[in-house]
């Protein structure tokens, strides 16, 4: 069973890690689609299919709770 993660993240060097750490972990496979604004992944969760999410809470278009906030409002079953 594949797992979709959404990672929303602005550093090339923290995006580079946390797929190296999941493509590691015996839970997987993962599948990390990344994207560097929060605007775009809320887009990206509108079209369905995303097990979790990870988030960056310091992004370009949102800073600090109120990034969880405004993801957590859109956000039904995941």
């Amino acid at each position: 069973m594949n797992h979709n993660v959404l990672l929303i993240e602005d550093d090339p060097a923290v995006v580079r890690m946390i797929q190296e750490a999941l493509a590691d972990a015996s839970d997987g496979p993962f599948i990390v689609e990344c994207v560097r604004r929060l605007s775009e992944g809320l887009d990206r969760l509108n079209e369905g299919g995303i097990a979790a999410v990870l988030l960056d809470l310091f992004l370009p278009d949102s800073q600090g709770v109120n990034t969880f906030g405004r993801l957590g409002a859109q956000l039904c079953d995941i």
